[in-house]
């Protein structure tokens, strides 16, 4: 802090009668504004420090003139509207993600045949799918000949 005050400006001052910095009270709004969004205080001094860095004739009186009773509770409000418009968007980024992290649902696996009926029945429709009609008939035949040989009985009949 010392070091801030201390330390000559390279802004020229400002001559009696001239008007206001309207840059400076910009500035010092912003600041104010910064602040108390980290910290929840309006720290006048160290805004002063700040400002008379540049704009040395900037003193604790020029802070409390710029930032008035009306100012201070309009940087309240933003400070609280900012906090509650930050709360509703990290709820609704939360709910999001939430939301996207659900594992989709999974597609059913085919079951693997458990019983001798059954790979029976898995290998009678491979039979079925030979694209050679005469090569996929003997395989059908010789499914039902080996189905009957296993005293198995079809669950419908023969095609």
């Amino acid at each position: 802090m010392k070091n801030l005050r201390d330390a000559a400006s390279t802004v020229e001052r400002r001559s009696a009668g001239r008007p206001a910095f309207s840059e400076r009270r910009v500035f010092v709004l912003h600041l104010a504004r910064a602040l108390y969004g980290m910290c929840g205080d309006f720290p006048g001094r160290f805004i002063a420090t700040v400002a008379a860095r540049v704009w040395e004739d900037t003193d604790d009186r020029t802070v409390r003139k710029i930032l008035t009773d009306d100012e201070r509770d309009a940087i309240k409000r933003y400070a609280a509207e900012n906090r509650r418009q930050v709360a509703e968007s990290e709820n609704a980024a939360h709910l999001l993600l939430s939301r996207a992290s659900v594992p989709p649902k999974s597609s059913p696996q085919a079951r693997e045949p458990q019983t001798t009926s059954e790979i029976f029945e898995m290998m009678l429709e491979l039979a079925k799918r030979i694209p050679d009609e005469t090569t996929s008939i003997s395989a059908v035949n010789l499914m039902h000949m080996l189905r009957h040989e296993a005293g198995i009985e079809p669950d419908f009949p023969p095609e």
